[in-house]
């Protein structure tokens, strides 16, 4: 388990070296209520949902590449949207059937969509 105390002592490069997971977590060792945390089941599920979002986003860049325009041209506002989409489109309960809900009928789409700004 690593703990911040070890990473004090170390250079950046040695730094650089390490899961940006497991650094932030160790930063929080000797936190209130952090001792229950398991590190390695945590680094587990954030590489799932790296993998997720991954498998999401990545068959849809092409909607990037064809209007980048509607995403304020920056890729990484797409990919932003893209990980907000998909987390949500895997998280969504389903809708039952008869269910009118404003809120459940707007998130019922799923999919990847470009927002228009006035600027």
């Amino acid at each position: 388990m690593l703990h911040w105390k070890k990473l004090v002592g170390l250079t950046d490069e040695q730094l650089a070296t390490l899961d940006i997971a497991l650094v932030n977590l160790a930063c929080a060792a000797d936190l209130p209520k952090s001792a229950g945390i398991d590190q390695d089941a945590c680094v587990v599920k954030l590489d799932y949902w790296a993998r997720r979002v991954r498998q999401y986003t990545e068959p849809r860049m092409p909607i990037f590449r064809r209007k980048r325009w509607d995403y304020r041209n920056s890729e990484g506002y797409f990919r932003a949207m893209a990980l907000v989409d998909g987390v949500a489109a895997r998280l969504r309960p389903a809708l039952q059937p008869g269910q009118d809900s404003r809120r459940g009928a707007a998130r019922s789409r799923g999919h990847l969509r470009p927002r228009r700004h006035s600027w």
